[in-house]
Formats: structure tokens, sequence, C-alpha cells
């Protein structure tokens, strides 16, 4: 007989803010900027999300510079639809 179990972990992570991070694909940018919250930047969304979403979907650091690109990306994605 076999079983398939889900474990979950669960561990603390210190970071200075803010801080910058982007999906594995570079689709997603993200930048923590409190405890609760990170604005995150995709190709035609930007949101407000809770802080730990970089971390659950193993992103990688990143820089201003790669989230600044993200962001201006997206709103010149904005003014493209109107």
């Amino acid at each position: 007989m076999k079983i398939t179990t889900k474990k979950t972990i669960e561990e603390q992570v210190e970071i200075s803010l803010p801080a910058y991070y982007k999906s594995k694909t570079g689709y997603f940018h993200y930048k923590i900027y409190n405890e609760e919250n990170c604005l995150c930047v995709y190709e035609n969304e930007i949101g407000i999300k809770h802080a730990g979403l970089p971390f659950a979907i193993e992103s990688e650091p990143s820089t201003e510079d790669e989230f600044l690109a993200g962001y201006n990306r997206a709103l010149s994605n904005f003014k493209n639809l109107i």
C-alpha cells in the first residue's frame, strides 16, 4: 500500500527592508516594504499581496532596478490597453 503525504516546513527569514524578489521565471517582481505587505508586479497587474508570498513560491533575490523594470513594463502595458 502506498500513501501520499504532504509536509509543511515553516522557517523564519531575516531580511532588510525594502527587499526585492522575483519569481524564477522573471515575470513576477516583489518589493517587500513592511512586515505584512509587498507590492507585486506582473505584466498586466500591480497589487498589494502578503509579504510571505515571495517565499511561498520560492522566489529568488532581486534588485531595485529589476523591480523597477518590471513595474515600468506593467505601466506601459496598462497604457497600451487604453
